[in-house]
């Protein structure tokens, strides 16, 4: 990779061609960067990565990372391939461990994740992988079923696919994407349970005129358990809540609960979001922002049925890493113990 490139020319030949000379600097193959931030659930956050971008002198880049927060850690090591034997395939194998604490659930787990990942087309992106994790000091405060399942192991399989046709990762004004997803854990891959999970998700994003764009999600995630719903530990059920989903709920703060009034989470979600985006000044943008979800407890019961919304505005400020964005989600159908108002403080739009 280039950090420079710089292109002199001498003379314009008669047929057309030109003489020149390309002098390009390169980037070093080393590097240490160090990760800050703040966000609404993990509040302070930190992390260092070193990265080698030719490790053994073959090209491959190898990474040590550690990240730190008020609610968790994980260090992690991986090694990329970017032209797997040769291949359009990008190969990866990443190691880690992890804790977490989730609203209903300390998420603790060591192991690793191997994979391949390939363009199609320009804008279809693949990635076939294997994770195996051994999940063995999770800690459970509610009520059976889950709280039979603090530890198992976890083999899964699992394809993504997505559709990429925005204009931009960071800031996108125009555009669509689609994704899809499935995964697989059975006994037959070293997993302790056996479930079957679907994912997909649309964004569209549009700019109606010079001072007003849209942004619309859709998403909805189906799983289906092969031995029963008393068999699904709770970190692989869904939730909803959160900075890029349900706004006025707090993460994963929205879902069914036991008869303590634990949060269980639920075998079928929906999503919903729509965001008129106004620019303001320099790099200051207003956003007025609406979204509806539901979890549910039992796929065969999959619906909309008890969808929950959030309304607000928020303002982004863009800077290189991203837009800077701080939403404010009020809840118009409060139930007692719910918050009126949620504010959420992170980096990156929603969708």
């Amino acid at each position: 990779r280039a950090r420079t490139a710089r292109l002199t020319t001498s003379e314009v030949r008669p047929d057309g061609t030109i003489d020149g000379q390309l002098e390009l600097e390169e980037l070093p193959d080393q590097s240490v960067e160090f990760l800050g931030g703040f966000g609404s659930y993990e509040r302070l956050r930190g992390g260092v990565r070193f990265t080698d971008r030719n490790l053994f002198g073959r090209g491959l880049i190898g990474s040590v990372a550690g990240r730190l927060s008020q609610r968790g850690w994980r260090p992690t090591a991986g090694l990329t391939d970017q032209d797997l034997f040769g291949t359009p395939f990008v190969g990866n194998i990443t190691v880690e461990a992890f804790e977490r604490e989730e609203p209903s659930f300390t998420d603790s787990a060591v192991g690793g994740t191997v994979s391949v990942t390939r363009r199609w087309l320009g804008k279809l992106r693949s990635r076939l992988s294997y994770a195996y994790f051994d999940r063995t000091g999770a800690e459970v405060d509610v009520l059976d079923p889950a709280a039979a399942l603090e530890q198992y192991t976890e083999g899964r399989v699992t394809l993504d696919l997505e559709w990429d046709a925005q204009d931009s990762v960071l800031i996108p004004r125009n555009g669509y994407s689609l994704r899809f997803g499935v995964d697989v854990q059975d006994p037959a891959l070293a997993s302790d349970i056996e479930i079957v999970r679907l994912r997909t998700a649309a964004t569209y994003h549009r700019e109606l005129t010079d001072w007003l764009r849209i942004g619309l999600r859709a998403e909805a995630g189906w799983l289906f358990p092969q031995n029963g719903s008393a068999n699904v530990p709770l970190p692989e059920r869904f939730f909803n809540g959160g900075e890029d989903t349900l706004r006025s709920f707090r993460e994963d703060l929205q879902g069914p609960l036991d008869a303590n009034g634990a949060l269980v989470g639920g075998e079928f979600r929906n999503l919903f979001s729509a965001e008129l985006r106004f620019p303001l000044f320099n790099s200051i943008e207003f956003a007025l922002f609406g979204d509806a979800g539901n979890v549910g407890s039992r796929v065969e019961s999959y619906g909309f049925s008890d969808m929950r919304y959030a309304v607000g505005p928020g303002l982004r400020w863009w800077l290189p890493i991203g837009p800077v964005r701080l939403d404010a989600g009020h809840n118009p159908d409060r139930r007692p113990g719910e918050d009126e108002w949620v504010i959420f403080f992170s980096v990156g739009y929603p969708f």
